[in-house]
């Protein structure tokens, strides 16, 4: 998976991050048009926030920052866990971005699905902790980023929703998308989840094991930290 990142960053467009050391030594960050980290190294913990306005659509230029962003940390010995999270009030992500997928050319919609699939396989695969601090609705894509982590914590708050809702648009749900969420609700619930394109509030997202926690909306960061800790903690 290493490898297909690799290849798949070289097409990064209008992605060149910039490093800065914040006036806490121990921590540092680094900004995209569409992707923020903050790393505090005395911690290990780095929190990535999305910052692509309004909904945190995954186009191609999101999900090659968000790659390029997470191999950077891996390859930091002073990141020891990465907490995913939205800069953007009720929204953690909306997925794929249908735009990039709607009328262009045939080179645009390979290099675009070659993007998506390096975001899963670098995220799924990846070698420090990850933890998904979702703080708004988390449909389709979204879903799958946060069924990529460890963890997953979501705000207790019922006018936000999670969930694998392709088949409400059309899609049919690619494999690998069926095998995240039956490798973490099972594969009945998943099937039905699936085939209804369901979408879960918080309570029944905890229910299902679609998240493992619920916390006050204003918390979820901090919880996701607190859980990190609790994580990292573990030799």
């Amino acid at each position: 998976s290493s490898q297909l990142l690799s290849r798949g960053c070289k097409h990064a467009r209008g992605s060149t991050l910039s490093f800065f050391s914040s006036r806490n030594r121990n921590a540092s960050s680094s900004s995209s048009s569409k992707i923020h980290v903050d790393l505090d190294s005395s911690t290990g913990i780095a929190v990535l926030k999305f910052q692509s306005p309004p909904v945190n659509s995954m186009n191609l230029d999101f999900l090659t920052e968000f790659s390029i962003s997470l191999e950077k940390l891996e390859l930091d010995r002073s990141c020891r866990g990465v907490i995913l999270t939205s800069a953007l009030p009720k929204i953690f992500s909306a997925g794929l971005d249908i735009l990039d997928m709607y009328g262009k050319n045939p080179e645009h919609y390979a290099e675009y699905w070659k993007a998506v699939q390096d975001m899963w396989l670098k995220l799924y695969g990846y070698r420090k902790i990850t933890i998904a601090a979702i703080n708004g609705s988390s449909p389709a894509g979204g879903c799958l980023m946060s069924l990529s982590c460890d963890y997953r914590i979501m705000a207790d708050n019922p006018r936000y929703n999670i969930g694998l809702n392709e088949t409400r648009l059309g899609i049919v749900a690619p494999f690998w998308f069926k095998d995240s969420i039956v490798n973490t609700v099972g594969h009945r619930t998943a099937e039905l989840s699936l085939q209804f394109g369901v979408m879960y509030g918080p309570s029944d997202a905890l229910k299902i094991g679609l998240v493992d926690q619920l916390a006050p909306e204003a918390d979820v960061l901090q919880t996701a930290t607190q859980t990190m800790s609790s994580w990292l903690a573990v030799p």
